[in-house]
C-alpha cells in the first residue's frame, strides 16, 4: 500500500469517486456473486446510488468514468485474497485506482470515527448504502491508502543443453536435432500456458531446422507454474524457470506527462522501442534485450500519454497488439510490410528533424521507421484536431480526444463531448482545504511498512471473519438441500437423464451419418479424379480450365485452346473476333437456342474438380471441324452476296439500255 494523496492533486482532471460497501451476508468468496451498495460521486455532487450492485457492474462504472477511484473500508470486500485483487486490477482499466479510506500512516480507523471527522453525523454506518456514501466523501477528499500491486513475473528460458566444442561430420545434424528438440520443447510450454488460460509474451531466435533460443515471460509468480513446467536439463535442452518480480504500479512520486505520444515497437529477443511526439521529435529511441511488456508500458510512461501504438508490418505481432491494449492506445498497421527503401525515407526525415539523432541498431530503426509511418497516416485528423485543441483549449484532453477520432468516432461529437467535461470543471466547487486529511510527518521506513501490515492485518480478520458467517450460512443450505434430495423420487431423476441422454444420441448417430455420407461422396470423386488423372496421362483425356461466365475465360494468358464455361451468355462483336482469331473451343452444358458463329458445344465433362474439369480429346477435333464450317459458311455467304450485288447492277443496266439481256457475243 502507498498514501494516498486524492483528487486534490490531479488538478483539474474529471475523476468520478465510487464508494462501495458489501451488503450484509455476502462474501467475495462464496460461490454466489456477492452484492455491493454504491455511490458515484463526481465533482462531489452524487451521480448515482445503486443497492444489490455487483462487482461486474462495479467494473463497468469504473470503465464508463474513464478516469476512477474505487473507494472501500477493507479491500478484501472486493476480493477474498491477493490472487483475485490482482485478477481485479487487470479487469480495471488502467488509470483506476482503489482506495481503503480506514487505512493510514497513523494505522486503521473505523468508519464511524472518519464520519465524525467529515462532518456527516446525519449518515448511518449500519446502513450500507450510507456507509457507501461516506466512503466515496471520504476518498473524495484524501483519506485512506492507495492499494498498489506488485506484478510478479517469471521467465522461463529454453536454450541448447550444452555447448557444442567438437566438430566432425556430424556436427551439423547434431545441431538440427538440438534445434528441433527446442522447437518441441517451446511448443509444449506455449500450449500448457494457453490451456491454463495464463498471460505471456514470447520471444524466440529462430535458426535452420528450428530454434536457437526461446524466452517466455509468463505474468503469474512462480508458484502457479508448479505442476505445469518444470526444469529441464539434459544433453540436448535445458529449461531454465526463474522468477521475477516487477515494479510497483501507481507511485504516486511518477507521474505521466499529459504529451501525446506515438510508440513503434519492433519486437523479438532484441526489441527496439521509439516514442515520438506529434511533432515528430524523437523522445526515446532504444533497444533492449530480453525486455517484457510491463517494462515496456512503464518506459513509454515516463514520456508521456500513447495515442498510436504500431510496427513497421501489416500484421502486427502480438507484443504490439497487447501494449495497444493495455494503454488504450489505438492500434494502426502499415497498409503493407514497409520495404527497404520506404523505411530509409522516413529516417531520413527523422534524422533531418533530430539533428543529434543516433540510432544505433537495425531494431530501433525500424521502430523509429514504424512511428513516422504511423505519424504520417494520422496526420490529416491530428490538424483537425489540432485546430479544436487550440480553438478550445483542450491542452490537457488533447491525447484523449485523438484517441476517440483516430477510433472512428465523428469528430464533432467527440469535441462536444471534451467542451461538456471543460465545462463542468470550471463550475465544480472547490473542497474546503479544512476537510482534506493532513499527512502526518515523514517516519521511518520500517515504523510505516509495521502500521500498513498492521493495516493489511486488521481488513484480513474482518474478511476472514465474514467468510466464517458466509460458510456457517453455506452449511445450513447444504444441510437444507440434502434433506430435499433425500425426498425426491430417484425414478423422475433418472427418466429426465435417459430421456436427455437419448436425445443426445439420437443427434450423435445424425451427425455421424452425415458426416458418413460426406465421406462416402469425397471417396467417390476421388475415385472418378483419380482414374481420369490415368486417362489423361495416357493422352485420352483433357484437363480444361472452368470459368463461370465466358468473358472470364478471355482474360487468361496466353489464350486456352479449350475451355469449359457454366454460362455463355450473350456474344458481343470483341468476344467473337477474339474466339475466332484463337480459334477457341467452348464447352458448355447448355447453349441456348440463338445461333452463335462460333465453336461452342454442349458438353458434360467427365470429371469436375474446382476450378478445373476434365473432357474427352475428341472435343478438340469437333471443335476444330466446327470453326472449319464457320469459315467455309462464311465464305460461301460472301460469295453469294457479291454474285447477288452482281446480278442486280446487270438488272439495273440492262433497264437503263433498254434491252432484255445482253449480248455476250460482241
Amino acid at each position: 500500500m502507498s498514501q494516498y494523496g486524492g483528487p486534490t492533486n490531479r488538478g483539474s482532471e474529471d475523476v468520478c469517486v465510487i464508494g462501495v460497501d458489501i451488503q450484509p451476508g455476502h462474501s467475495p468468496s462464496s460461490t454466489q456473486a456477492a452484492k455491493y451498495s454504491v455511490v458515484v460521486l463526481r465533482n462531489n455532487e452524487v451521480k448515482q446510488e445503486l443497492r444489490d450492485a455487483t462487482l461486474g457492474k462495479i467494473i463497468r462504472l469504473a470503465w464508463e468514468c474513464g478516469k476512477a477511484i474505487v473507494a472501500v473500508d477493507n479491500i478484501y470486500e472486493l476480493a477474498p485474497d491477493k490472487k483475485s485483487l490482482l485478477k481485479l486490477f487487470e479487469m480495471l482499466p488502467e488509470s483506476t485506482e482503489i482506495v481503503q479510506v480506514t487505512a493510514g500512516v497513523e494505522g486503521f480507523r473505523s468508519l464511524e470515527e472518519i464520519k465524525r471527522s467529515l462532518g456527516l453525523d446525519d449518515l448511518n454506518t449500519s446502513d450500507p448504502l450510507s456507509s457507501a456514501r461516506i466512503i466515496a466523501y471520504a476518498a473524495s477528499r484524501g483519506v485512506g491508502l492507495k492499494i498498489g500491486r506488485r506484478v510478479t513475473k517469471t521467465k522461463i528460458v529454453v536454450t541448447r543443453g550444452r555447448s557444442v566444442s567438437h566438430g566432425g561430420m556430424s556436427l551439423n545434424r547434431y545441431l538440427r536435432s538440438i534445434r528441433a528438440g527446442i522447437l518441441s520443447v517451446t511448443k509444449d510450454i506455449k500450449k500448457v500456458l494457453d490451456e491454463k488460460g495464463l498471460d505471456y509474451d514470447l520471444y524466440i531466435r529462430r535458426s535452420k531446422g528450428g530454434l536457437e533460443r526461446s524466452v517466455f515471460i509468463v505474468y503469474a509468480p512462480r508458484d502457479e507454474l508448479y505442476g505445469l513446467v518444470r526444469p529441464i536439463k539434459s544433453k540436448g535442452v535445458k529449461v531454465v524457470i526463474k522468477p521475477l518480480a516487477d515494479v510497483f504500479v501507481g507511485e504516486e512520486d511518477k507521474e505521466t506527462p499529459i504529451r501525446p505520444v506515438i510508440v513503434g515497437i519492433d519486437p523479438g529477443m532484441t526489441t527496439g522501442l521509439a516514442i515520438i511526439d506529434l511533432d515528430g521529435r524523437v523522445l526515446h529511441a532504444s533497444s533492449y534485450r530480453g525486455i517484457d511488456r510491463s517494462a515496456i508500458v512503464n518506459i513509454i510512461s515516463e514520456y508521456g500519454i500513447p495515442v498510436v501504438v504500431t510496427s513497421d508490418v501489416n500484421s502486427p505481432p502480438d507484443l504490439v497488439e497487447k501494449i495497444a491494449a493495455q494503454t488504450g492506445s489505438v492500434l494502426i498497421s502499415p497498409p503493407r510490410d514497409l520495404e527497404a527503401s520506404e523505411k530509409q525515407r522516413l529516417l531520413e526525415k527523422a534524422v533531418s528533424l533530430n539533428k543529434d539523432l543516433e540510432l544505433k541498431d537495425s531494431h530501433v530503426k525500424d521502430a523509429v521507421a514504424a512511428a513516422y509511418k504511423a505519424l504520417n497516416m494520422i496526420s490529416d485528423k491530428l490538424l483537425v484536431v489540432r485546430r479544436y485543441a487550440r480553438h478550445y483549449r483542450f491542452k490537457n484532453s488533447l491525447p484523449y480526444i485523438l484517441r476517440d477520432i483516430l477510433k472512428g468516432r465523428p469528430v464533432n461529437e467527440v469535441i462536444e463531448k471534451y467542451i461538456e467535461i471543460e465545462l463542468k470543471k470550471s463550475s465544480a466547487p472547490a473542497k474546503p482545504v479544512a476537510l482534506i486529511e493532513r499527512q502526518g510527518a515523514q517516519e521511518p521506513s520500517d515504523t510505516l511498512a509495521l502500521k500498513q501490515r498492521l493495516v493489511e492485518l486488521e481488513a484480513l480478520v474482518k474478511s476472514l471473519e465474514n467468510k466464517l458467517a458466509e460458510k456457517e450460512e453455506a452449511l445450513r443450505d447444504l444441510e437444507l438441500e440434502l434433506k430435499l434430495l433425500r425426498s425426491k423420487k430417484w425414478d423422475e431423476e433418472c427418466e429426465r437423464r435417459i430421456y436427455m441422454l437419448t436425445n443426445e444420441i439420437g443427434e450423435l448417430r445424425k451427425s455421424v451419418e452425415d458426416k458418413e455420407r460426406k465421406i462416402n461422396e469425397l471417396a467417390e470423386t476421388l475415385n472418378r479424379l483419380s482414374k481420369a488423372l490415368k486417362e489423361v496421362s495416357e493422352g485420352n483425356l483433357l484437363v480444361v480450365p472452368r470459368f463461370r461466365k465466358l468473358p472470364d475465360a478471355l482474360k487468361v494468358t496466353p489464350p486456352q485452346p479449350v475451355v469449359f464455361v457454366d454460362e455463355v451468355g450473350v456474344l458481343d462483336e470483341e468476344t467473337l473476333k477474339y474466339l475466332k482469331s484463337n480459334k477457341i473451343v467452348v464447352l458448355t452444358r447448355k447453349k441456348g437456342i440463338s445461333y452463335t458463329p462460333a465453336a461452342i458445344i454442349e458438353y458434360n465433362p467427365v470429371v469436375e474438380f474446382n476450378d478445373v474439369v476434365i473432357v474427352e480429346k475428341r472435343v478438340i477435333s469437333e471443335g476444330q471441324k466446327l470453326w472449319s464450317d464457320i469459315e467455309k459458311q462464311e465464305r460461301e455467304d460472301e460469295l453469294n452476296r457479291v454474285l447477288k450485288l452482281i446480278e442486280e447492277y446487270q438488272a439495273e443496266r440492262m433497264k437503263k439500255l433498254g434491252v432484255k439481256r445482253f449480248d455476250r457475243s460482241i
